[in-house]
C-alpha cells in the first residue's frame, strides 16, 4: 500500500547556464556555438544558455555578439543539421509520442486554443516544416520577424551607463527595416469542459495538465492573477493544490501551475505527474481545491504565504544583473511604466483575498477547463 504514495525526488544540476566569452576566443566559432546552445529546442532545456559573460576589458565583443545574433542571424547549414539532430526529427514520429510531457502539453494546447492560434503550435515546430528547413529559410523568417522597431536593449551591471549607450549605438547604428505589421488575434474562450486521454505503451506514470486560456501580461488584472496562481497550485509549499495533493495525500510525484506571460492569452495551467491509479482521484482533488477558492475560502495566511513567496523570488532575482535585466525587459516590452521594480512588490502585496476570488473566477472556472492525460492505459478505463 505504500508504494503507492512513494515521492521520488531528483535533482538537477543547471538552469541559469551563462556562457563566458574570453578575449581570445575565435569570435565567429563563438557566435556559432553560442547560438546553437540558446535556440536549441527553442531554449527549452536545462542546458541551454541564457547569457553571455565577457571579460571586463572587453564589452565591445559582447555587443558584436549580440549584433551578428540580431541583425545577421548566422547560421551555418551544419548548424541548421545538428539542431535538427537534436531536435530529435531523426528518430521515429513513434519514439517522439514516448515523450509524455511533450505530448500532454499538446494536447492541451490543441484543446484550449483553434487552429492558426500562435500559441497553438509547438515550440519544437511540426515534423514536415523542420525536416524541410534550410539555412536560408531560417534567414528569410528572422529578417522578417525580427524589426528594429520596438526591440529593448538592456545592459546591468558594471558598466558606465554613458559608455554602455554609446557602445550599444556603434553596434546596432546601422539596424534599419520597417516595423512588421501586427497580427490581429482573437479572443479564446473555452465554452465547457474538454478532456482528451493519450495512451503512450510501455509508460509507468500518467501526465496531466489541466488548462485555461489565460490573460495578457499587460492587462492591470495580471499581478492578482500571479498571486491567485501561487495561492492555488503554483508552488507545493505555498499553494493549496500543491500541498494537498503531493503533500497531504502523496498523490502526484510533482504538481505546479504556471501563467504565461505575454501580450496574448498565454496558457494558464495546472501539471501533475501521478500513479495511473491516481489520475481521477489527483484531477477532482486538485479541481475542489479550486472551488474553494471561487468559493471565496482563501484564509488570510494563505494569501499571506503566496505574497511573501512571490516577493522573495522577487527579492532573489533583484541580487543578480541577469535577475535585473530580465525584470527591465519585462517592464519595458509590457509598458509597465519606468518605476516597474520599485512598485512591483507593494502591488503583490496589495492583492487582496475579494482579487484573488474574483480572478479564480474569471479565468478558472472548472466546469470550462481543458484536461488532458498522456500515459498507460487507465484502471478502468474501457
Amino acid at each position: 500500500a505504500a508504494a503507492e504514495r512513494l515521492i521520488p525526488c531528483s535533482v538537477e544540476l543547471g538552469g541559469k547556464d551563462p556562457a563566458i566569452v574570453l578575449e581570445d576566443c575565435d569570435l565567429e566559432r563563438t557566435v556559432a556555438g553560442v547560438l546553437q546552445w540558446s535556440l536549441n529546442n527553442a531554449g527549452q532545456s536545462c542546458g541551454a544558455i541564457e547569457r553571455v559573460y565577457v571579460v571586463p576589458d572587453d564589452r565591445r565583443m559582447a555587443l558584436e555578439y549580440h549584433k551578428n545574433t540580431v541583425l545577421h542571424f548566422f547560421v551555418a547549414s551544419a548548424l541548421v543539421a545538428s539542431s535538427l539532430a537534436a531536435l530529435g526529427w531523426e528518430t521515429s514520429l513513434a519514439e517522439l509520442r514516448d515523450r509524455v510531457r511533450l505530448l500532454s502539453r499538446l494536447f492541451k494546447f490543441e484543446l484550449v486554443y483553434p487552429v492558426g492560434h500562435p500559441f497553438r503550435a509547438r515550440a519544437i515546430g511540426d515534423p514536415e516544416v523542420v525536416r524541410a528547413v534550410t539555412a536560408e529559410d531560417l534567414r528569410s523568417q528572422h529578417h522578417e520577424a525580427i524589426r528594429p522597431k520596438g526591440a529593448v536593449l538592456v545592459i546591468a551591471g558594471g558598466v558606465e551607463s554613458a559608455a554602455a549607450v554609446d557602445a550599444a549605438g556603434r553596434a546596432f547604428s546601422g539596424w534599419d527595416g520597417a516595423a512588421s505589421d501586427g497580427r490581429a488575434v482573437r479572443e479564446v474562450a473555452l465554452a465547457g469542459a474538454v478532456r482528451r486521454l493519450e495512451v503512450v505503451p510501455d509508460k509507468t506514470q500518467s501526465d496531466i495538465i489541466i488548462g485555461w486560456p489565460g490573460l495578457p501580461r499587460n492587462d492591470p488584472r495580471f499581478v492578482a492573477a500571479r498571486v491567485t496562481n501561487m495561492v492555488f497550485a503554483a508552488d507545493t509549499f505555498a499553494s493549496r493544490a500543491g500541498h494537498v495533493v503531493r503533500d497531504e495525500l502523496g498523490l502526484a510525484y510533482y504538481v505546479f501551475s504556471t501563467i504565461g506571460s505575454s501580450r496574448g492569452q498565454s496558457p494558464w495551467t495546472v501539471r501533475m505527474g501521478v500513479n495511473p491509479t491516481n489520475v481521477e482521484r489527483a484531477i477532482s482533488v486538485a479541481l475542489d481545491e479550486l472551488r474553494k477558492i471561487l468559493d471565496g475560502k482563501v484564509a488570510p495566511e494563505d494569501l499571506e504565504l503566496a505574497q511573501d513567496k512571490l516577493v522573495g523570488e522577487l527579492d532573489v532575482a533583484r541580487e543578480s544583473p541577469g535577475g535585473v535585466a530580465s525584470l527591465v525587459l519585462e517592464g519595458e516590452i509590457f509598458d509597465l511604466g519606468p518605476d516597474h521594480l520599485e512598485r512591483y512588490p507593494s502591488e503583490l502585496r496589495a492583492v487582496t483575498r475579494d482579487q484573488v476570488v474574483e480572478t479564480a473566477r474569471s479565468f478558472l472556472p472548472p466546469e470550462r477547463s481543458a484536461v488532458a492525460i498522456a500515459g498507460p492505459p487507465l484502471p478502468g478505463a474501457a
